[in-house]
């Protein structure tokens, strides 16, 4: 998957583009997060993800690479028995910055 990020400024060091790229795909969130979340039938075939996905760092790997850490809520709503079972999950995501702003996640899917 690759997305398009306006970065307002040119980066002088790597925890600079890190707090830079955060902060831009945090504003596009809504166009990264169906690719992001994952399957959540390890948990349960009627487990929910609640629509709260945020990005917790970047973290630079080295030259172009990087790694996003976030996070994402579920549940499981069993009205019939009265019970409402939740929890956060935590994931992490490679992906390549080329200048000026195309991100390029390497997302695993399994069959």
């Amino acid at each position: 998957m690759k997305i398009e990020l306006d970065l307002n400024a040119k980066p002088t060091d790597s925890e600079t583009l890190c707090q830079q790229l955060a902060q831009s795909l945090r504003a596009r969130l809504s166009d990264i997060e169906t690719e992001l979340i994952t399957d959540l039938s390890h948990i349960s075939h009627f487990a929910n993800y609640t629509g709260d996905m945020q990005i917790d760092s970047i973290e630079h790997l080295g030259e172009q690479r990087y790694l996003m850490h976030y996070s994402f809520g579920w549940q499981i709503n069993n009205a019939c028995a009265d019970q409402l079972d939740e929890g956060r999950i935590s994931e992490k995501v490679r992906f390549e910055w080329q200048p000026p702003g195309l991100v390029s996640f390497r997302i695993l899917k399994f069959d």
